[in-house]
Protein backbone atom coordinates (compact mmCIF):
# COMPACT_ATOMS: atom_id res chain seq x y z
CA UNK A 1 0.00 0.00 0.00
CA UNK A 2 1.67 3.52 -0.74
CA UNK A 3 1.28 5.78 1.99
CA UNK A 4 0.94 9.00 1.10
CA UNK A 5 0.38 12.36 3.94
CA UNK A 6 -2.66 14.61 3.88
CA UNK A 7 -1.04 17.09 1.47
CA UNK A 8 -0.35 14.51 -1.56
CA UNK A 9 -3.40 13.17 -0.62
CA UNK A 10 -5.26 16.53 -0.66
CA UNK A 11 -3.39 16.96 -4.43
CA UNK A 12 -4.42 13.78 -5.36
CA UNK A 13 -8.01 14.22 -4.67
CA UNK A 14 -7.94 18.00 -6.28
CA UNK A 15 -6.76 16.58 -9.80
CA UNK A 16 -8.58 13.13 -9.45
CA UNK A 17 -5.63 11.28 -9.99
CA UNK A 18 -6.37 8.33 -8.09
CA UNK A 19 -8.13 6.60 -11.10
CA UNK A 20 -5.11 7.25 -13.18
CA UNK A 21 -3.67 4.36 -14.57
CA UNK A 22 -0.58 3.32 -13.23
CA UNK A 23 0.98 0.43 -15.28
CA UNK A 24 -1.20 -1.07 -18.55
CA UNK A 25 -1.57 -4.66 -18.73
CA UNK A 26 -2.84 -7.09 -21.15
CA UNK A 27 -5.93 -7.88 -20.63
CA UNK A 28 -7.20 -9.29 -23.94
CA UNK A 29 -10.22 -11.62 -23.65
CA UNK A 30 -10.26 -11.32 -19.88
CA UNK A 31 -14.17 -9.92 -19.61
CA UNK A 32 -14.56 -13.03 -21.96
CA UNK A 33 -12.88 -15.17 -19.42
CA UNK A 34 -14.93 -13.07 -16.59
CA UNK A 35 -18.13 -13.73 -18.87
CA UNK A 36 -17.88 -17.44 -18.90
CA UNK A 37 -16.96 -17.41 -15.08
CA UNK A 38 -20.46 -15.45 -14.68
CA UNK A 39 -22.64 -17.95 -16.25
CA UNK A 40 -21.43 -20.61 -13.14
CA UNK A 41 -22.39 -17.59 -11.05
CA UNK A 42 -25.80 -17.12 -12.59
CA UNK A 43 -26.42 -20.95 -12.67
CA UNK A 44 -26.02 -21.43 -9.02
CA UNK A 45 -27.57 -18.19 -8.29
CA UNK A 46 -30.95 -19.54 -10.20
CA UNK A 47 -30.85 -23.02 -8.93
CA UNK A 48 -30.71 -21.87 -5.47
CA UNK A 49 -33.31 -18.79 -5.71
CA UNK A 50 -35.69 -21.14 -7.67
CA UNK A 51 -35.23 -24.32 -4.71
CA UNK A 52 -36.10 -21.77 -2.03
CA UNK A 53 -38.21 -19.60 -3.75
CA UNK A 54 -40.06 -21.40 -6.41
CA UNK A 55 -40.32 -18.11 -8.48
CA UNK A 56 -38.40 -18.37 -11.79
CA UNK A 57 -39.03 -14.65 -12.74
CA UNK A 58 -37.11 -13.39 -9.12
CA UNK A 59 -34.79 -16.43 -10.30
CA UNK A 60 -33.52 -15.16 -13.50
CA UNK A 61 -33.56 -11.93 -12.28
CA UNK A 62 -30.97 -13.13 -9.56
CA UNK A 63 -29.34 -14.95 -12.03
CA UNK A 64 -28.66 -11.73 -14.26
CA UNK A 65 -27.34 -9.77 -11.12
CA UNK A 66 -25.10 -12.68 -10.32
CA UNK A 67 -23.89 -13.29 -13.74
CA UNK A 68 -22.84 -9.74 -13.79
CA UNK A 69 -21.22 -9.29 -10.14
CA UNK A 70 -19.28 -12.56 -10.59
CA UNK A 71 -17.90 -11.23 -14.20
CA UNK A 72 -17.00 -7.84 -12.78
CA UNK A 73 -15.91 -9.38 -9.20
CA UNK A 74 -12.93 -11.55 -11.92
CA UNK A 75 -12.24 -9.29 -14.00
CA UNK A 76 -11.40 -7.23 -11.50
CA UNK A 77 -9.34 -10.05 -9.40
CA UNK A 78 -7.26 -11.08 -12.80
CA UNK A 79 -6.64 -7.53 -14.52
CA UNK A 80 -3.16 -6.93 -14.60
CA UNK A 81 -4.04 -3.39 -15.05
CA UNK A 82 -2.89 -1.35 -11.89
CA UNK A 83 -4.54 2.19 -10.91
CA UNK A 84 -3.38 4.72 -8.62
CA UNK A 85 -6.05 3.51 -6.49
CA UNK A 86 -4.94 0.17 -6.41
CA UNK A 87 -1.95 1.23 -4.61
CA UNK A 88 -3.57 3.44 -2.18
CA UNK A 89 -6.20 1.27 -0.82
CA UNK A 90 -3.98 -1.59 -1.15
CA UNK A 91 -4.15 -4.81 -3.58
CA UNK A 92 -2.99 -8.30 -3.93
CA UNK A 93 -0.75 -8.99 -6.95
CA UNK A 94 -0.61 -12.81 -7.65
CA UNK A 95 2.24 -14.12 -10.53
CA UNK A 96 2.82 -17.21 -12.32
CA UNK A 97 6.33 -17.20 -11.39
CA UNK A 98 8.77 -15.58 -8.58
CA UNK A 99 10.95 -14.02 -11.70
CA UNK A 100 7.51 -12.64 -12.53
CA UNK A 101 6.59 -10.77 -9.38
CA UNK A 102 10.22 -9.60 -8.69
CA UNK A 103 9.57 -7.87 -12.12
CA UNK A 104 5.75 -6.75 -11.49
CA UNK A 105 7.51 -5.18 -8.14
CA UNK A 106 10.56 -3.56 -9.53
CA UNK A 107 7.34 -1.61 -12.13
CA UNK A 108 5.43 -0.82 -9.58
CA UNK A 109 8.71 0.66 -7.62
CA UNK A 110 9.78 2.82 -10.45
CA UNK A 111 6.09 4.00 -10.85
CA UNK A 112 6.03 4.78 -7.36
CA UNK A 113 8.68 6.94 -7.86
CA UNK A 114 7.48 8.60 -11.05
CA UNK A 115 4.04 9.09 -9.03
CA UNK A 116 6.09 10.91 -6.44
CA UNK A 117 7.34 13.38 -9.14
CA UNK A 118 4.05 14.09 -10.58
CA UNK A 119 2.70 14.92 -6.93
CA UNK A 120 5.76 17.19 -6.41
CA UNK A 121 4.85 19.25 -9.91
CA UNK A 122 1.15 19.07 -9.02
CA UNK A 123 2.18 21.61 -5.84
CA UNK A 124 2.79 24.00 -9.00
CA UNK A 125 -0.18 23.36 -11.00
CA UNK A 126 -2.34 26.20 -9.87
CA UNK A 127 -1.85 28.83 -12.79
CA UNK A 128 -2.49 28.45 -16.36
CA UNK A 129 0.28 27.75 -18.77
CA UNK A 130 0.24 28.68 -21.98
CA UNK A 131 2.49 27.48 -25.07
CA UNK A 132 2.84 28.56 -28.72
CA UNK A 133 2.46 26.05 -30.95
CA UNK A 134 4.40 26.53 -34.15
CA UNK A 135 3.34 25.69 -37.36
CA UNK A 136 5.71 23.31 -39.32
CA UNK A 137 6.51 22.92 -42.84
CA UNK A 138 4.20 19.60 -44.23
CA UNK A 139 7.80 17.83 -44.75
CA UNK A 140 9.10 18.70 -41.10
CA UNK A 141 5.07 18.37 -39.18
CA UNK A 142 5.15 14.60 -41.24
CA UNK A 143 8.57 13.98 -39.81
CA UNK A 144 7.72 14.91 -36.37
CA UNK A 145 4.62 13.25 -36.25
CA UNK A 146 6.69 10.14 -36.99
CA UNK A 147 8.95 10.92 -34.76
CA UNK A 148 6.79 11.45 -32.01
CA UNK A 149 4.19 8.58 -31.90
CA UNK A 150 6.80 5.88 -33.11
Amino acid sequence: MLEVDDDERALIERYDIDQSMVIRGYDEGLWKRGALVGVFGALLAFFIVNYFLYDRTMAGVAALLAWIGTAYWWVNEKRETIYLKDLLHGRSFKCISIIDLAKKEARLDDMCQALRQVVESAKHWDGVEHRDVIVLPPEEAKDFIVKAFY
